[in-house]
Formats: C-alpha cells, structure tokens, sequence
C-alpha cells in the first residue's frame, strides 16, 4: 500500500514535533509530537506550532505506538512503501529512532525508514525537468494555482498524494514547460549548455587559449581540452543539465590563476 508523509521538526537537532501521513485511499493520520529542545521563532513562525501545543503534545513513543496501530489497521500483506518530497525526512527518521525506547514506536519508524522513497527525485525522472521542483510548485500546475504552502505535515502530506496521482495520470507532461520554463532541459537560460569558443576562452584567461594544460599525470593540448574534460569527466549526465561550459572555464580560470584545486586536483599551465 503507498502512503504519503510529511513531518514538521525542530530547528537544528531535527526533532518530529507533526507527522501527516495519507495513504492512497484517503485515510489519514496526524499528530503533533513533544520535542525535547524549545521551538525557536523561525519555527513557529513557519510551521505556526506554538511551544504549547508541543509542551501538550503525546511523547514520541507515545505517537509512533499509535502509527504503528493506525498502519496495522491496513496490513494485507501488500508491501508498504512511504513517500515523501525532499531528502530531510530520513534524517529526521534516524533522529527520532534514537530517542525512542518503545519497541512498537520502533518498529515503525524502522518501516519508515527502510521504505521511504524521495518522490522529487522521481518527479524530475518522470518529467524530465532540468532540476527539482517545489512541491508547492506541482500542486498550483495540476491542482490549485491559488493553493498556499503553510508548512503543516498533514496539509502537505495530502498535497504529495494529489499531484503523486495527477502526475501518474498526466499524458502530456511536455505541457509543465508552458508555466515553468526555466526547468526544460536545455532551456536558454544561465544553465543552458552552449557551445565554448575560442573567443569565449580569450576573455576568460587573458591567455592565449593553446597554452597547454597538466594536471597530475594527464596532460591537455588547451584549456578548452581541459574544459571539455572536466564537464563530461567530473558531472553527472543530471548536473550536466544544470551547469554550462561557462561556468566550469570559469572554474579553471581560478584554478589555474590562483593556484587552488577544482575537483581535487591542482591545474598548472606548462610550455
């Protein structure tokens, strides 16, 4: 069965103080959570959790018991998989797991945490966005322009479900460009990968652009060799799509004039 979670947690030590959870059929489950450590101003300007609703709240123990049961409520056999937008949910997995001692709460955030799946990194795949993209941003392209991001566990719990479903259900995907352009892969912006020339290297190196290039062992004809090298060398296919030419001669340019590392290694120029 899929279920959709989103936490609210403390500034700095990444403890739960709300879980939202939502599975694929409607069913939810929402509870605020007692933190050890005060919430500061950001956070209760952000989330509008108030230190007392938190001073009131069940122990972690205590709400992870009662998710454990909540999810029992729905166990037939499926395999569980839980998803959630961002890659800081798990920390504040692992945070939680060690400050609790009951066996069942345990059990639960261990469920959680070994089927948890990053649904932003799926959404870009899916899409094929240049970058990741806000949640907030999904849910006003599929589902309300108007919709506001306020930051409550459940709320956005329930977004992830909505846009997890209007995505699976989308046969013209192309058409998310027409609002947000500047996340279509190769897209003329900052970011786009157009061709280095000669001239662009004369007017980062105040060099002559043939001056040979050694870094370690390997050795470059010209510094545009040595760009090349580190773009298809030293980024993924993924951050290719997020970083030009430009930006990497740039890079060198400093490594080579200031004799400092990129990636790790020094650059030098040599007759």
């Amino acid at each position: 069965m899929k279920y959709f979670i989103d936490f609210e947690a403390t500034q700095f030590t990444n403890e739960i103080i709300e879980i939202g959870c939502i599975n694929e059929y409607g069913d939810v489950f929402h509870s605020y959570v007692k933190a050890k450590k005060k919430l500061t101003s950001f956070i209760t300007n952000l989330t509008g959790i108030t230190q007392d609703l938190i001073n009131e709240a069940p122990s972690t123990d205590e709400v992870f018991e009662n998710f454990f049961e909540w999810l029992n409520k729905f166990n037939n056999e499926e395999e569980m998989c839980f998803f959630c937008y961002g890659d800081t949910d798990l920390t504040f997995i692992k945070k939680n797991l060690q400050n609790t001692k009951s066996y069942k709460a345990r059990i639960a955030l261990s469920l959680l945490g070994m089927n948890l799946f990053n649904y932003a990194t799926k959404v870009q795949e899916e899409l094929e966005l240049s970058k990741s993209i806000s949640l907030i941003k999904l849910y006003h392209y599929y589902i309300d322009a108007e919709a506001e991001q306020k930051h409550c566990a459940l709320d956005d719990a329930i977004y992830l479900r909505e846009v997890f479903l209007a995505v699976g259900n989308d046969d013209h995907k192309e058409r998310i460009f027409n609002n947000y352009p500047e996340y279509q892969i190769g897209h003329d912006s900052p970011n786009e990968n157009h061709k280095l020339t000669n001239n662009d290297i004369d007017k980062l190196t105040n060099v002559y652009y043939n001056k040979k290039i050694k870094s370690g062992e390997q050795r470059f004809d010209d510094f545009l060799a040595a760009v090349d090298y580190i773009y298809t060398t030293c980024f993924s296919p993924m951050q290719r799509a997020q970083v030009n030419k430009i930006t990497v001669a740039k890079h060198l340019r400093t490594a080579l004039n200031l004799d400092k590392n990129y990636f790790g290694r020094k650059w030098r120029y040599i007759n």
